[in-house]
C-alpha cells in the first residue's frame, strides 16, 4: 500500500530534520530553530510558536510538558511545553571542546521520568601540537525541575554515541560500529505529571474541613533538605560549564539534591463534587460504600484531590494512573493499571477523597500498596467529617513491608458522625527515587450482626 499524501509544510523557513508529536501539537527541529504546530487538521497544520539557537535540531523527545532537544554543536535545549501554544527555554545545556570557540555536538536525545539522555560525539584535537580529542559518549540530565536542570551521569569514552533510547528504566545507546551499549538507570514505569483537568461545577453538599492546610500522617524528619519549585516563568541561562570527569560507567540511581524551599498554597478544601456512594442499611453483609480502582485517566475523576502536606515545607510528588507492576501479586490486590507515585528525597503528596456517608456505621478501610524500595512512608486515614481538622484513625507504614510485593493497608474505623473524608498520603523525607503504586481503594460498611472473615482484616497474610 502506496502512503497517501495529503499536505506539506512550507513555512518552516528551514531544512527539518526531526519532528515530536504530543497530542495535536507537533514539535519541529530544524536548522537553527524549533517550531511548534497545530495538526488538529493534519493536511492543514498552523504554526504558533519558534524558538531560535545555534545549532541544528537534529533530535527531539518529549515528556509530560518537557521537551528536550538535541542541538548538534548548541547542546541540548529543554523547553517548558505545559502552554502547548509556546516554547519556553527552560534551561540550556552544552559541553565545552578542547577546540577554541568549539563544542562537543550532541546528536541523539530521549527522555524517561524526567531524565534526559543525550548522545554525544567524539572530536579530534585541531590544535596543530595535538593532544587528545573530545570524548564522546552519553550524558543524563536530571529535569525534574526543568528551569534548574543539571547533569547527573555520564559515560564518556573515545569513540561516538549517535542516538538513545531509554525505558523502563534501561538505557540502549548505539555506538555505531561499536553495537550498543546498555545501562540501568532511572525508574521503572514512566511517570508524568497529572495534566490539570478543570473541576466540574460543585454540587452543593456538607464542606469538607476548612483547615489552611491539609492534614499530615506522617511527621517529616527535621533537617531532609527540601526540592525546588519550578517557577513560573523559567529564565533561560545557558552556560558553558566546566569539563565534565570521565566515569567508567553510570550510578546505578540517580541522586537529586535540592535546596530551596517550596512554598505552594493548596486549596483549603477541595471543590469536586462527592462521588456517588451506597447508602448502607442493616444486614450480615459487608456493603461496599466507595471504591477507587483508579483505572480512568484522572484521580479527580474518582473523587479526589490532590494536595501538599507539611504546610508547605515539601514539593509536591509526581503522579499519574497507568500501567503498574503485575508480579509478586494475590487476588484482588491489583488489575495492572493503578496509580503510580513518583518521588525523590522532599517530596510527598496528600490525596483527599469525597465525602462517604456510613449512617453512623463502623467501616472497613482498606488500599493495596507496593514500592520498589524502602525508606518511603504511605499513610491511610479517615477524617471525621464533624471534627475539623482532626485525623481519626492512620495506618502509618515504611515502604520496606512491601518490597516488590503487594500488601494491604487497612483498618477498621467507628466514626462519631454519619460520614468521613477518606485520605492518602505518600512521603518520601531521604534518598534518591522511589516508585510506590496504589491500587483498589475499598470503604466497606460493616451493618450490626455482619460477619467479617479474617481474610477480609488480613489473616490472609497479605496485610501490613
Amino acid at each position: 500500500m502506496v502512503p497517501t499524501w495529503v499536505g506539506t509544510i512550507e513555512d518552516v523557513g528551514a531544512p527539518a530534520y526531526d519532528v515530536f508529536i504530543q497530542g495535536d501539537r507537533m514539535y519541529v527541529g530544524a536548522e537553527f530553530k524549533l517550531a511548534v504546530y497545530n495538526i488538529a487538521d493534519p493536511a492543514k497544520p498552523q504554526a504558533l510558536d519558534e524558538v531560535t539557537f545555534d545549532g541544528y535540531g537534529v533530535d527531539l523527545a518529549g515528556e509530560g510538558d518537557v521537551l528536550a532537544v538535541a542541538e548538534e554543536w548548541d547542546g541540548v535545549g529543554i523547553y517548558d511545553i505545559s502552554n502547548p501554544d509556546k516554547l519556553t527555554l527552560a534551561s540550556h545545556k552544552t559541553y565545552p571542546s578542547v577546540n577554541r570557540f568549539d563544542q562537543v555536538v550532541v546528536w541523539g536525545i530521549d527522555i524517561w521520568n524526567r531524565y534526559v539522555y543525550a548522545t554525544l560525539l567524539s572530536a579530534p584535537n585541531y590544535d596543530p601540537a595535538g593532544g587528545p580529542g573530545d570524548n564522546g559518549g552519553l550524558s543524563v540530565l536530571n529535569a525534574l525541575f526543568p528551569s534548574s536542570a543539571s547533569e547527573s551521569a555520564s559515560d564518556r569514552f573515545e569513540g561516538d554515541m549517535v542516538d538513545v533510547v531509554a525505558r523502563d528504566g534501561y538505557v540502549y545507546a548505539g555506538m555505531g560500529k561499536d553495537g550498543i551499549k546498555v545501562y540501568q538507570y532511572g525508574g521503572g514505569l514512566r511517570v508524568t505529571a497529572t495534566p490539570t483537568k478543570p473541576s466540574p461545577t460543585p454540587v452543593p453538599t456538607y464542606t469538607p474541613t476548612p483547615t489552611s492546610t491539609p492534614p499530615s500522617l506522617v511527621t517529616p524528619t527535621p533537617g531532609v533538605s527540601n526540592t525546588p519549585t519550578r517557577t513560573a516563568t523559567p529564565t533561560p541561562s545557558p552556560t558553558r560549564t566546566p569539563s565534565i570527569t570521565p566515569q567508567p560507567s553510570l550510578p546505578a540511581t540517580p541522586t537529586v539534591r535540592p535546596t530551596s524551599t517550596p512554598s505552594p498554597s493548596p486549596t483549603a478544601s477541595p471543590t469536586l463534587a462527592p462521588v456517588p456512594t451506597s447508602t448502607p442499611v442493616s444486614g450480615a453483609e459487608l456493603q461496599l460504600l466507595f471504591a477507587s480502582r483508579f483505572d480512568r485517566s484522572f484521580v479527580q475523576e474518582d473523587g479526589w484531590t490532590a494536595m501538599l502536606p507539611f504546610a508547605g515545607q515539601f514539593q509536591t510528588a509526581l503522579y499519574t494512573i497507568g500501567n503498574i507492576p503485575m508480579d509478586n501479586t494475590f487476588t484482588g490486590a491489583t488489575d495492572g493499571r493503578g496509580l503510580h507515585v513518583m518521588l525523590t528525597a522532599g517530596q510527598a503528596v496528600t490525596l483527599l477523597g469525597s465525602p462517604v456517608m456510613t449512617s453512623g456505621l463502623p467501616v472497613l478501610i482498606r488500599v493495596t500498596v507496593r514500592a520498589d524500595k524502602e525508606g518511603g512512608q504511605i499513610g491511610l486515614a479517615a477524617l471525621d467529617s464533624n471534627i475539623v481538622g482532626s485525623v481519626i484513625s492512620y495506618v502509618p507504614a515504611n515502604t520496606a513491608s512491601c518490597v516488590n510485593r503487594y500488601r494491604r493497608l487497612q483498618f477498621v474505623y467507628k466514626p462519631d458522625s454519619a460520614g468521613i473524608l477518606p485520605i492518602l498520603q505518600v512521603v518520601y523525607l531521604q534518598g534518591d527515587v522511589v516508585n510506590v503504586y496504589l491500587d483498589n481503594f475499598e470503604i466497606y460498611a460493616i451493618p450490626a450482626g455482619a460477619s467479617v472473615s479474617g481474610a477480609m482484616l488480613g489473616a490472609d497474610g497479605n496485610a501490613l
